[in-house]
Parts: structure tokens; C-alpha cells; sequence
């Protein structure tokens, strides 16, 4: 203390340093901060006194050392008067004496030890700098700028100290390096270390407190740039820099804005000083009225910033520079609002929030008042060529609409509706987008009326654009001639001001109010658009807006797709083709609540209009929809395979290849693992497509479009990936379904499938599989041989094996498919005699099952007489030496099997030797049951095969057998002579044969004339005459009715199931010629205690009677006859039969000359 408060009045000499420094040593090491203090004080104090730098040398490193020392205490004091100490020493004695000085300091500017240690480095190299002069800090400045952006967060922060520290060292002296240092320093306030962002801090609280009232001109740009920047800390901190800049210039006693807590603002901390009018006045008279408006503006607008802690500071610091708020607003309003609606127009969402918030604010503090200035600056900005103005603009309308009174928009809606209608045709989307959403506010606000007001003034402008752009396509047609060497700046103008252009702005528009009410919008727009007849532009009006149309658009799908199907269908080619682009487009962005509504009307035109260019147009957008379409349609999928089915029996080809095409690419959508799902539909609609719905009746013997190219493709993956992993059904059904494509299938058409089809059907039937898969696989390969011919003979050894290994299986079913298909595959060999060779020699297996098998396939092969002449001598006599003896076998099958082909092979013996074995051992009596039932299938074989030799050479005989077989003793024997008699009068009276269907029904191809008489009538009458008429109704029939009062239910549902389809297949004239033989037998069995009996009796009678023609007509046939034939007959049954066929027949409905298995015995 008495050190520090002595006064020396001359040169300190040597002797006063012996005595000086000792004491100063000790201070210097002194607990007290205090005493360091002074002690630094003396010590900068004596370096100023010293008259030779010698004098100071002695002692100069142990000065140094204990300034170093104190210079990094932890008190802030003792640390700036060391710094100020060391530079005066440095000063003294000179840079040479201290050279590893400057060093140090870097070194613990640098260092990772303690922020006070590197603030202490700081100052003391900000001391250093100050004697080395502003050259010094030229040489350093950009070492410091540099180091300040430094990776390590120490270096950065002691670096950023060096700008707390020289402007204070130097003073004015420093402003040359001014625009170098504050930007470094805002730089640095958006540090991710804390620390650094405190230092920098300080650091601009350092720079603006030296500078503000002189310099605000270099220190107040970077600051305002600095309010509009993206990080809401720089944000925060520029905004109290300017706070104490403005109070600083104003000469304000009092400033606290730089008061700052951990996390930022220290919120207890607030102005104590009261802003005057005088004082606004002065920083408006300092400032300049523009750039005072300019940063009042931009401290308004951060009162609503995003983030709260930059909110509450410019609360602050408004509070502390603006006495009155509403004075201050109306001064710097258009200032303000150029403001909002530049960072409205911004890209950062914080700036357009605190814009947005500020503009809201206003309008709700200010009212209509502030309105009346608002709206037409709005206004008048909107026809701005900046974009990003007009942008602004329309957020700002949205902003004041959010915040005003109703009654205020009420007031200006005049104004409001016309901008923001403009604004939706902007030609910039980001003003579109903006309009959008003050659209969106002004619907909330006045509802309807917002649509009712600029709706139809946008189709109004619309149907004038359309317009426009007619008469400038027959411009352009007038023109065409014409020379065309514009230049580019011509042509851009021209494509701005076209019609297509102002065209496509409307729709832009229109797309922006359907994202915002598309469920209020679409009552007005798709009555317009859709109007038919559609004209291009409006199809193309419709496909541009289709994919905001939103989920209300299901409720108009029909109206617009129909409309736009009949625009497919006009003459015009050009436009039809325009228009169908056009419906693609909007079919491809229906959504999944529209996607039912969509599909069930395509079908349902495809259904029902007679125009084939409306069906092929429907098919057209189905494979479009399906092939490119993002909604699902897997529910839909049973809907569009019945509908594109259909089509493939339309009249006209160009119908049918669009149907395949929409076909493939359904079945191409739906996911492979559902594909299984679907096969039963198919099958049904398929079969459905050549089948009378009302009478069951067979009408096409091909589908039209599996006979196009590739008409049966897009069914071929649906059948393969069922067969391959459906479940046992699926593929069973599949199999079926295959097939029956198969028969429908034109030949030409087939051949290009059959490779395809053939070789997964080889592999699938030898896997493990149930048998009514392996079945219908089989029976699908047969069918596939007998329509394809040559075609399949690649794969001949493979099939061959394939059918003779399923002749052994277990199952009746596959047994009896694989021999129609042996059969089916012998016509197209050379080499028959090895496939019966092996056959034959199987009939010695003791598996009775197999034996029938074999035995089956060898009758098939031997039914056909192409076939069958192929077989040599030797190889028929096996055949028959093999099956003669089983005719009498145990098992029915075997008997039967072998009988058949026993009797197949005399197809091929001369007259004497057919005669010698039947008079030799067919019609030989026989004392075993057995025997006698496998001679009479032999004849009903014969029957089939050879019935004109039979007739000539042994009829007589024959019949005889027959007829008392229907008396034998054995219910076996009677029921294969009743089937035999069946047959015989079947083939006396050449009846028509019968198709089965994989169904279960039997197809009779009868048809009608429009008298309701069959076709068959006129050619069968022609062709049997009165003995052959006689043998039958005389002499088999009424022996064959007498057996339906057989004592065994079993015989009696045969006989009455064979008369059954006597009935349905004979023709009119025919059959009332057999009636009295069999009617009163039949009307006993309606009483029968058999139910299948009785069914069958009266569904016999029903079509015996023709009741199949109308109830009218059976009537008048049953009236003739019982006052006919039947008038005297012993039961008195012409009296009675009327009222029994009422009562038991003609209340049958619903029969047709199709019938089930389910009443058929032989099934």
C-alpha cells in the first residue's frame, strides 16, 4: 500500500530496484488478490519510470515469471492489470529480452487446461500486440480470424477472447479492423460450444460498446444482417447487440440488455431506464429515418420469432428502445410490411413463422384500421414480377384472414376473393401453393361463398381458354404455309401468352383448391368438365386434375367414366384417341375408395352397350388400370374376369384382342398366390360362355377368342400356378378348367400352348398328389391329345408312361382317365401291337383292379377302328384269347372291361366268324349268372359298334337273349339287358348323341324352331320307318316298362333313369308313338317307395309329356292320349291320368333337357 501510494518524482535508479523489486516479488506471490493487484500495478508503474533499459534487465525474468503467474488468476481483475503490467514490461525492455514471450501466450491461448487461463493469455497478448502497434494486429489478425473456426472448441475460444480484449486495448485505433472482426464474432455466436458462444458474446458487447456511438455505421449492417439469420442463437444475440447500440447512441444512462444467463436471457434482469420520445428522436436523427425504420422492423418481427428464449429478448429490447408501441408502428409501417412479406416469401419456415405471427398480430391488436393499410399494400404487391413477393403476399392475406374478425373479412371480401383467385393461376407454383392455403383460410372464414365467387369464374375462364385454343389451332392450320423463323424471345412469349399456357394456370388453380376442398369443389367442377358430349379439352381438363380429386371423386366415377367411354367411341380417330389418353390418365389415379365404383361401371358398360367400340374402350381402360394402376383390386378381381370373359364371345375380333389384352394384364396384377383363388370362377365363367343359362343347353363348340392369337395366354399362368401350388381343390379344378379351355380352343390356336401347356402337366400328375387331382390332370392330357394331334407327339414316351403307370393306381377314377388317354394317344401312333402286347400280358395280375384297367384301355384303343386296323393278326388273338376267359369273372369291372374289348376286337372279323362266336358262345345259354351278364355287355357293345351286322346276321336271336335277360333271375343280368334294350332303341331310332360337361350335366344339342319343335324332329322322322317304329314300341319298350316293377329298387331306378333319357333325347313324333308303351308303368312308379324312383318317374313323364314346352302344351298331349290309347286300358287310367299329371308333373318347374348326376343311377 505505501508502495502504491508513493509518488516518484525522478528516474528510477538501481539501487531503488534492490530495494523495490524484493518487495514486489513478494506481492506478486501474495495470496491476496489485492496485493497482487497492486503489485502488478507497481510493476507496469516502474518499467515507465526506468531512465536505461539495463537498470530493469536483472530482474526482468523474475517480473516476468510472477506476471505470468498472476496473469491467469482466477480473478478478473488481478488478470487485466497483469496484462497491462506485462505489456508495459514488454514495452520497457523489449521485445529481444523477452522473445519466447509471444509464444507462451499462444501456447496457453491454445492450451486445453481452463477458460480463465486462456483469457488471461488473451489480454496479456492483447497488451503485447498494443506496444507492437496496429501492425502487430495486422500480422495476427487472420491467424486469429482463422483459429477462431478452429476444430478444437479451445482453441476457438481462446482465439474468440482476443476480440473481448483488443478493442478495449486499442480503442478507436482498432476500427480499421472492424469489418474483419464482427463478422468473426457473429460467427462465433452460433458456436456449438457453449463457451465459445459466451466468449464471442462478450466479444460483440465489447465491440458495439466501442464503436456504437461513433462508428454505427461499419457496426450496425453486420448487426442487422445478422437479425435475419438462420440461427436463432446469432438471432438472439444481434438483437441485444442492437438494443445496446440504439440505447448506447441515444445516450441512455442505463444498459442492461447484456445481462445473459447460462441459457441465455437472464429474464430478472431488465431495463431500469425509461426510453423518452428525445430519445427516439436522436437515434432517428443518428440513424436516418430509412435504417431506423429498417431495424425497428426487424426487432418487431423478432418478438415473434420460433424460438422463445430470441422472443423474450426482443421483448425486452423493444421495450427498452420504443416508449410507445403503436406510435412506433405506424412510423415504420410499410417498412414493417415490406419486411413481412420478404420473409413470407422466404424459404425458412422460421422466418415465414415469425412473419406470419408479427402480421397476425398487428391485424389483431390494430383491427380494421391497420386493414385499411394492410390490404392494399397486399394488394398492390401482388402484381410484383418477383415471385417470391407475390409468394409473400398470398401468405400474408392467409395470415390476416387466420386473425381478423369475421366481420372485417366481410368487409374487404371484394378485395380478398379477386386476389386470391388471381394468385391460384399464378404462373410460379411457390404463389400457387401460398394462394392454396389462403384459399384454404378464406373457405374456413365465409364458407361457401369462397367457391360460389371463384369456382365459376375459374370454368368460366377455363371455356374461354378452350375457345382460344381452338381458334389457334385453326390459325396454326392457316398458317401452316408460313414462313416460321421467329426468334427465340418471340417464341417464349408466344408460349406464355397461348392458350395451352393460360390453360394449364387455370388447372394449376383448380388443382390447388381441390388439395384444400375437393369434397365442396367437385359438385361445381365435374358437372362442367364432364358434359357430353366430352371434348378434348375437357377430357384433358379432367386427366390433369384427376389425382387431387380426392376420396369424394367415387361418388362421380361413373358420370365421368361413362362419358368419357362414349368420347372413346366417336368417329373421330384423332379425338377418340386424344380422349382415351386422356381417360387412362384419370383412371390411373383413382384411389381405393373409388376403384369399386370405377370397375363395376367399366363392366357394366362392357355388359350392356351395343356399341363395340364402348367395349373395347372399357376393356382399354381395365388394362390400363390394371397394368399401371396404384390402387388395389383384388376384391374387384372375380368382377373384371367375368366382365373380360364375356367379351370373349363378342361379335367383333377388334373387341375380343382388347379383352385379352385387359385380361392378361389382371391376371398379371393379381399377386401369383392368390392366383388359386380364382379358378373356380373361371371355370364357371368360361363354361358359362358356351352354355344356355336357362336350359343348360351346349351352343358353341369354341370360345371365338381362344381361337385369336394369344386368346387363351392370359389363362395359361392362372392354370399352371394353381396346378403347381393350390391346394388339392384348386388344382383339381384347375386341371378341369384347362381342359375345358382346351375343347374350346381352335386347333391353330391351340398349338402354340401346347408345349407350354403339356410338359408341367407331365410333371405335375407324377407327383404325390390326391387322386381326383391325377384324375382331372389325365383327363386334361386326353382332351389335349385329341385336339392337338401331331402337335403333342414330342412328348408321346413320356405320355405313354405317364398313362400306363396311372393304370396301376389305386383309385377307379385316375385308372379310368389314364385308359381314355392311352386310347386317345394310340391314334397318333404306328405302333399299337407293343402297348396291347403289354396290356394283354397284365390281364394275368392278380389285382383285379389293374385287370380292369388294362382291360379299359384295350377297348378304347380297339373302339377305334383307325386304331384298331393297325393291330395285327396275332395281337388280336391275343387279345381275345385273354379276355374270353374273363367274361365270366368274379369282379364286375373285370367282366365288364374285358366283355367291351372283347367285343370291340370283332370289329375287325369277316361276317363268319362274328356269326360263328356269337351263335357259338354269346348267345349260348349259360347256368352261371356272371357269364350270362358278361355275354349281353358283349352284345351291348356290339350294339355300339357293330348294330348293322348284329341286325343282319342274328337279330332275332338277339333280341331274344335280351328279352329274357330282362326276366333273369340275377338283378345284374336284368339291369345290363335293360341298358342293352336301351341302347338297341337308341340306335334303331338314330337319336342324337349326348356331351357331358365337367359339371355333371348332360348336354343334349337339340334345337328349336320357332314353333318350338326340335330341329332333330323333321330328320329323325325321315329317317326311321314304321318296322323299325313297330319293333320298338311293340316289341322292347313295353317289355322294358314291365321291369319297372322289378322287386329290386336298384333295377327299377335303372329302368326309369334309362327312360328318363329316352324321354329327353327322342323327338316329338317319336315319343308319342311310344307313350302307351311306357306312360302307365311310369305313373305307377310316381307312387313307388324308392324316392330317387319316383323323382325320376315323374321328371320321365315330364318330358315324355313335353311338359318341357309349357304346361299348356303337356296338357293337350296328356288330353290326347288318355282319349286315345289309353281310353280303354284296364286300370281305367285314361280317366285318371289328367288329374295324376297335374298333381305329380306339371308342377315341376325349372327342367330343361339338361340334367344332373345326382338322379342318374349309372353315375
Amino acid at each position: 500500500d505505501a508502495l502504491i501510494r508513493t509518488q516518484f518524482v525522478h528516474a528510477v535508479d538501481p539501487p531503488s530496484l534492490a530495494l523495490v523489486v524484493p518487495i514486489l516479488r513478494r506481492g506478486l506471490k501474495d495470496r491476496s488478490a489485492d496485493t497482487k493487484k497492486q503489485s502488478a500495478q507497481i510493476v507496469g508503474s516502474i518499467c515507465s519510470l526506468i531512465v536505461d533499459v539495463k537498470h530493469i534487465m536483472p530482474y526482468a525474468k523474475t517480473l516476468l515469471t510472477y506476471l505470468k503467474r498472476i496473469l491467469v488468476d482466477p480473478s478478473p481483475d488481478v488478470r487485466f492489470v497483469a496484462a497491462r503490467a506485462l505489456g508495459s514490461l514488454y514495452e520497457g525492455v523489449g521485445e529481444e529480452s523477452f522473445d519466447g514471450l509471444v509464444d507462451w501466450l499462444l501456447e496457453t491461448l491454445r492450451g486445453e487446461t481452463s477458460s480463465v487461463q486462456r483469457s488471461g493469455a488473451a489480454q496479456g497478448l492483447s497488451q503485447v500486440l498494443l506496444r507492437s502497434g496496429a501492425d502487430g494486429v495486422r500480422q495476427r489478425l487472420e491467424e486469429i480470424i482463422e483459429n477462431s473456426k478452429n476444430g478444437s472448441k479451445y482453441v476457438r475460444e481462446g482465439y474468440m477472447s482476443m476480440f473481448v480484449f483488443l478493442p478495449e486495448a486499442f480503442g478507436d485505433e482498432f476500427l480499421q479492423f472492424l469489418p474483419q472482426a464482427l463478422p468473426a464474432v457473429l460467427a462465433g455466436i452460433k458456436d456449438e460450444s457453449v463457451e465459445v458462444r459466451e466468449v464471442a458474446f462478450h466479444a460483440g458487447q465489447s465491440l458495439v460498446l466501442q464503436f456504437a456511438k461513433e462508428h454505427h455505421d461499419i457496426v450496425l449492417p453486420p448487426l442487422l444482417e445478422a437479425l435475419g439469420d438462420t440461427n436463432w442463437r446469432v438471432r438472439e444475440c444481434a438483437v441485444q447487440l442492437v438494443g445496446g447500440l440504439l440505447l448506447k447512441m441515444s445516450d441512455a444512462k442505463v444498459v442492461t440488455f447484456f445481462a445473459r444467463g447460462e441459457m441465455g436471457v437472464d429474464d430478472e434482469t431488465s431495463s431500469s431506464y425509461d426510453i423518452t420520445r428525445k430519445d427516439e428522436d436522436r437515434m432517428c436523427e443518428i440513424l436516418g429515418e430509412e435504417r431506423r425504420n429498417n431495424v425497428m422492423a426487424s426487432i418487431y418481427l423478432l418478438r415473434s420469432d420460433v424460438f422463445a428464449q430470441t422472443r423474450q429478448t426482443a421483448w425486452r429490447v423493444w421495450k427498452g428502445v420504443v416508449q410507445n408501441t403503436a406510435r412506433m408502428l405506424r412510423k415504420i409501417f410499410p417498412t414493417l410490411m415490406n419486411s413481412i412479406i420478404f420473409d413470407l416469401a422466404s424459404s425458412e419456415h422460421e422466418q415465414q413463422h415469425a412473419a406470419g405471427t408479427a402480421l397476425g398480430e398487428l391485424v389483431r391488436k390494430m383491427g380494421e384500421s391497420v386493414l385499411e393499410e394492410i390490404v392494399p399494400i397486399l394488394n398492390q404487391r401482388l402484381s410484383s414480377d418477383d415471385a417470391a413477393a407475390r409468394r409473400g403476399v398470398c401468405l400474408g392475406l392467409a395470415q390476416i384472414m387466420k386473425s381478423a374478425a369475421k366481420s372485417h373479412i366481410a368487409a374487404y371480401i371484394s378485395t380478398l376473393i379477386p386476389a386470391v383467385r388471381d394468385a391460384l393461376c399464378d404462373r410460379a407454383e411457390m404463389v400457387r401453393e401460398a394462394a392454396g392455403e389462403a384459399f384454404m383460410v378464406l373457405f374456413q372464414n365465409v364458407g361457401g361463398r369462397a367457391i360460389d365467387e371463384i369456382v365459376p369464374a375459374l370454368v368460366a375462364q377455363l371455356d374461354k381458354v378452350a375457345e382460344e385454343a381452338e381458334a389457334e389451332e385453326s390459325d396454326d392450320d392457316d398458317d401452316d404455309d408460313d414462313d416460321e423463323s421467329d426468334d427465340d424471345d418471340d417464341d417464349d412469349e408466344k408460349d406464355d401468352n397461348s392458350a395451352a399456357s393460360k390453360a394449364e394456370l387455370v388447372l394449376e388453380g383448380f388443382r390447388v383448391i381441390l388439395s384444400v376442398c375437393h369434397k365442396e369443389v367437385l359438385p361445381y367442377l365435374i358437372p362442367e368438365l364432364a358434359r357430353a358430349p366430352i371434348s378434348v379439352f375437357h377430357a384433358q381438363a379432367l386427366a390433369a386434375l384427376s389425382d387431387v380429386f380426392g376420396r369424394s371423386f367415387y361418388k362421380y366415377v361413373a358420370m365421368v367414366v361413362s362419358v368419357l367411354v362414349d368420347g372413346m367411341s366417336q368417329d373421330d380417330e384423332e379425338d377418340a384417341e386424344d380422349i382415351a389418353e386422356a381417360a387412362e390418365a384419370i383412371v390411373l389415379s383413382v384411389g381405393a375408395e373409388s376403384v369399386h365404383a370405377l370397375l363395376t361401371t367399366l363392366v357394366e358398360i362392357m355388359q350392356t352397350d351395343e356399341s363395340p367400340k364402348a367395349r373395347q374402350a372399357c376393356a382399354r381402360l381395365i388394362m390400363a388400370f390394371a397394368s399401371e394402376g396404384q390402387a388395389s383390386f383384388q376384391a374387384q378381381t372375380p368382377l373384371l374376369l367375368g366382365g373380360l370373359l364375356g367379351l370373349y364371345t363378342d361379335e367383333e375380333k377388334s373387341v375380343q384382342k382388347a379383352a385379352v389384352k385387359a385380361l392378361k394384364a389382371v391376371i398379371d396384377g393379381v399377386p401369383e398366390e392368390r392366383l388359386p383363388n380364382h379358378v373356380s370362377f373361371v371355370r364357371r365363367s368360361i363354361l358359362d360362355l358356351v352354355r344356355d343359362k336357362g336350359t343348360g343347353r351346349l351352343v358353341a363348340t369354341e370360345v371365338a377368342a381362344f381361337s385369336q392369337a394369344k386368346g387363351l395366354g392370359p389363362l395359361i399362368p392362372l392354370f399352371q400356378r394353381a396346378l403347381m401350388y393350390g391346394k388339392a381343390d384348386q388344382r383339381e379344378l384347375a386341371a378341369k378348367a384347362l381342359g375345358e379351355a382346351i375343347e374350346l380352343t381352335s386347333v391353330k390356336a391351340l398349338t402354340s400352348y401346347v408345349v407350354k401347356i403339356t410338359g408341367p402337366l407331365i410333371r405335375i400328375v407324377g407327383d404325390r398328389f390326391p387322386a381326383s387331382v391325377k384324375a382331372a390332370i389325365l383327363n386334361t392330357l386326353a382332351l389335349l391329345i385329341a385336339k392337338s394331334g401331331k402337335y403333342i407327339k414330342a412328348f408321346f414316351p413320356q405320355l405313354q408312361t405317364t398313362f400306363v403307370k396311372a393304370l396301376r393306381d389305386s383309385d377307379a377314377n385316375v385308372r379310368s382317365k389314364a385308359a381314355a388317354g392311352l386310347s386317345e394317344l394310340m391314334v397318333l401312333s404306328r405302333k399299337v401291337d407293343p402297348v396291347l402286347k403289354e396290356l394283354t400280358a397284365n390281364l394275368d395280375l392278380g389285382d383285379h383292379h389293374v385287370i380292369a384297367a388294362m382291360a379299359m384301355a384295350m377297348a378304347g384303343i380297339l373302339q377305334n377302328k383307325k386304331v384298331g386296323q393297325r393291330v395285327s393278326a396275332p395281337i388280336m388273338a391275343a387279345v381275345r384269347e385273354a379276355t374270353q376267359p374273363l367274361l365270366n369273372a368274379p369282379k364286375d369291372a373285370v367282366r365288364v372291361a374285358c366283355a367291351r374289348a372283347y367285343a370291340f376286337s370283332f370289329q375287325y372279323a369277316d361276317d363268319d366268324e362274328l356269326e360263328r362266336v356269337l351263335r357259338d358262345e354269346i348267345l349260348a345259354e349259360s347256368s352261371m349268372w356272371s357269364e350270362r351278364h358278361g355275354r349281353i355287355t358283349v352284345l351291348s357293345a356290339l350294339v355300339e359298334c357293330e348294330w348293322a351286322r348284329l341286325q343282319s346276321l342274328v337279330f332275332e336271336d338277339v333280341l331274344k337273349v335280351l328279352l329274357n335277360g330282362l326276366l333273369d333271375d340275377n338283378f345284374n343280368v336284368r339291369e345290363v339287358s335293360v341298358e342293352t334294350c336301351i341302347k338297341m332303341v337308341i340306335t334303331v331310332l338314330r337319336l342324337p348323341e349326348e356331351v357331358e360337361d365337367e359339371f355333371g350335366f348332360v348336354l343334349v344339342n337339340h334345337e328349336q324352331d320357332d314353333d318350338g319343335k326340335d330341329d332333330e324332329d323333321d330328320a329323325a322322322d325321315g329317317k326311321v320307318d314304321d318296322e323299325d317304329m313297330a319293333l320298338v314300341a311293340d316289341r322292347i319298350l313295353p317289355e322294358v316298362a314291365a321291369v319297372l316293377g322289378d322287386n329290386v329298387a336298384q333295377v327299377r331306378q335303372v329302368t326309369v333313369g334309362l327312360l328318363h333319357d329316352l324321354a329327353r333325347r327322342c323327338p316329338e313324333r317319336l315319343m308319342k308313338r311310344m307313350l302307351p308303351a311306357i306312360v302307365p308303368d311310369l305313373v305307377e312308379r310316381l307312387a313307388d317307395a324308392n324316392g330317387p324312383v319316383r323323382i325320376l318317374a315323374a321328371q320321365a313323364l315330364f318330358f315324355a309329356l313335353r311338359f318341357d314346352h309349357g304346361k299348356q302344351y303337356g296338357m293337350a298331349i296328356v288330353d290326347e292320349l288318355a282319349s286315345g290309347a289309353l281310353k280303354s286300358h284296364p286300370s281305367n287310367l285314361g280317366k285318371t291320368l289328367a288329374n295324376i299329371v297335374r298333381k305329380n308333373v306339371s308342377k315341376l318347374q325349372g327342367l330343361s333337357r339338361a340334367r344332373r348326376h345326382q338322379h342318374n343311377p349309372r353315375s
